[in-house]
């Protein structure tokens, strides 16, 4: 869903298990977005591979007809998606304020952490349990045919212990989807969603929902 809030443009996505939420400033004033407008996921897929093969340059969106298509103009290619109809989850009630907990840690290291506890999990529907603790990461699983698996992982910690569960899958499309030397994992308790971000990336909020252990 693509909103406009002020001079900002909120581009959100969910699948019901992960939601991210991308936002970028204006260089120019927007109308017709205030409510939100719902774009195939496919359109936004070929728009990203087009923009990452492209020049640098700016992307101008608007819409058409009788406001129900949209078109992306970039680098002298157009893109023109229909607007879906339908009411698009309630995001601003699902992203947390704040967090009560965080971990700032390495990308690549939390990546080979969740791989490695990641190969003991698929015998236990792929959930890996999470463990914030002072100046770490504690990653772990079990495996009735392996054992268990515990990786620790030095972090940059604030707010005390918590822990939490995920399928460590949703971790791993995170990791290889962002750039950026560290990433970020807040928490408020082990049923309400992990938010991940890029220290480098001001703007962008993943969240992941946890598997009750």
């Amino acid at each position: 869903m693509f909103t406009v809030v002020e001079n900002s443009l909120k581009i959100t996505a969910t699948d019901g298990f992960r939601l991210s939420r991308k936002v970028v400033e204006l260089e120019k004033e927007m109308s017709g977005f205030e409510k939100g407008l719902i774009i195939p996921a496919r359109t936004i897929i070929e728009t990203a591979r087009i923009l990452q093969e492209g020049k640098k340059t700016d992307l101008e969106m608007g819409m058409v007809g009788e406001g129900n298509q949209m078109l992306l103009n970039y680098d002298g290619v157009q893109i023109s998606s229909r607007i879906l109809e339908g009411n698009f989850p309630d995001v601003e009630k699902i992203i947390p304020g704040a967090v009560k907990i965080e971990a700032l840690v390495d990308k690549e290291e939390l990546l080979r952490a969740v791989k490695a506890v990641g190969i003991f999990a698929r015998d236990s529907a792929n959930v890996i349990k999470i463990k914030i603790d002072e100046g770490k990461m504690v990653l772990s699983a079990s495996s009735s045919a392996t054992g268990d698996s515990l990786v620790e992982v030095e972090a940059q910690t604030k707010g005390g212990e918590g822990q939490i569960a995920f399928n460590y899958r949703y971790m791993l499309d995170f990791l290889n989807s962002v750039s950026g030397e560290r990433v970020s994992l807040g928490m408020n308790d082990s049923l309400a969603p992990g938010v991940f971000g890029v220290e480098s990336e001001e703007g962008l909020v993943h969240l992941i929902m946890p598997v009750r252990v």
